[in-house]
């Protein structure tokens, strides 16, 4: 907390109210809600007593966090409000509490990007940060909303999902703009603004933590664990090739080959858990999804070569990643098919064969120039 205190003056700007008070204000908003949160964790909210008193702390730490970021005295009531019903929704349980807490919350979220960043006239992550504001309130918004779609009755899953979707949409696309497209354009004014690695390692960990939780709890269906799951994953591409299409050339190349580890739970020995149409389908969509990654795949190889690649050296290289992606698909649910096994050892041999003899041409190309 005193770590939090010491960063205090890299966000004075955005505190509307002068000292002392805002130091005050400040403090008891952080340790406001830091002791909500300790006393929530102990289950000291159980009885009446402990209730009112969290009720009570929750309305000072909003009311204590909106007076100090200036938000106008005229509707002061609607963040007080919101802490009463977030605080009923944790005491009492209640569902309807939770939306309206949600809703009052996002409005000042609202309330605060457009005061403090609406009419800048920058550029960040190659568009304007009107643009980039938008996406990030709609970002919180649903991040906002998904836990009380999560509490729905089970017939309404597919909101949850649909919510869940969204939300990792928009986190990826944000992140990449992020990390891929780092400049700021502020006034003639150009400079490198850094998204670190570690937060792409954080979204992602959390991502995937969360889900499992949500699909242990038969929050979320397999479909959506499926979707989930390959869209954090390929936020990880990022911090390993330096292609700005990477991100959704891995996700589209996970969506293709995770299904057979993914989709398919039939456990039943001595049956095939996927049909011979399925099966064909599947290696054609993965063959499709490789070959729309191309790009992603040129440029991954332009960096580990040094130099563009050759035709075949990218031929090679597609048909052997086409061959390694169906490896699931015939280890899986065609293992005792002796023809599917011929035919992905004949692709995956054709492949590894055109991409060697592609990089000992190239070799001996490069010596004799030597």
């Amino acid at each position: 907390m005193s770590g939090d205190q010491g960063r205090f003056h890299s966000f004075a700007r955005y505190l509307q109210v002068p000292p002392p008070m805002n130091y005050l204000l400040v403090t008891v908003a952080m340790l406001g809600g830091a002791s909500a949160v300790g006393a929530y964790a102990v289950g000291m909210v159980q009885d009446a007593v402990g209730s009112a008193v969290f009720t009570a702390m929750a309305v000072l730490v909003s009311g204590a966090g909106a007076v100090v970021i200036g938000f106008p005295i005229l509707f002061i009531p609607v963040p007080l409000i919101s802490g009463f019903y977030l605080a009923r929704f944790i005491t009492k349980k209640s569902l309807s509490s939770y939306f309206a807490f949600a809703t009052l919350a996002s409005l000042m979220v609202l309330w605060f990007v457009v005061h403090n960043f609406w009419d800048l006239n920058i550029w960040v992550a190659g568009m304007s940060l009107k643009s980039f504001c938008k996406y990030i309130v709609a970002c919180v918004v649903l991040a906002l909303v998904v836990p009380g779609l999560a509490l729905l009755p089970p017939t309404l899953l597919f909101l949850t999902e649909l919510g869940l979707i969204s939300h990792a949409l928009l986190l990826c696309y944000i992140e990449d703009r992020f990390f891929n497209y780092s400049t700021m354009f502020y006034y003639g004014f150009d400079d490198d603004v850094m998204y670190p690695s570690y937060m792409v390692l954080t979204t992602t960990f959390l991502g995937l933590v969360l889900l499992k939780r949500l699909s242990v709890d038969r929050r979320v269906g397999p479909k959506a664990v499926w979707i989930l799951t390959c869209l954090y994953s390929s936020k990880l591409s990022m911090l390993f090739i330096a292609s700005r299409s990477v991100l959704w050339a891995s996700a589209v190349l996970l969506l293709a080959v995770s299904p057979p580890l993914l989709l398919y739970k039939d456990k039943s020995k001595g049956a095939s858990k996927m049909k011979v149409w399925q099966g064909y389908a599947h290696a054609c969509v993965v063959a499709i999804s490789a070959w729309l990654c191309r790009e992603t795949i040129f440029e991954a190889l332009q960096w580990w070569n040094g130099r563009p690649p050759s035709d075949g050296l990218l031929l090679g290289f597609y048909i052997l990643l086409t061959g390694i992606a169906c490896m699931p698909i015939v280890a899986l649910h065609f293992a005792h098919s002796q023809s599917a096994k011929r035919a992905l050892a004949l692709v995956v041999a054709t492949g590894l064969y055109l991409f060697l003899c592609s990089l000992l041409f190239l070799c001996h190309g490069l010596s004799n120039l030597t």
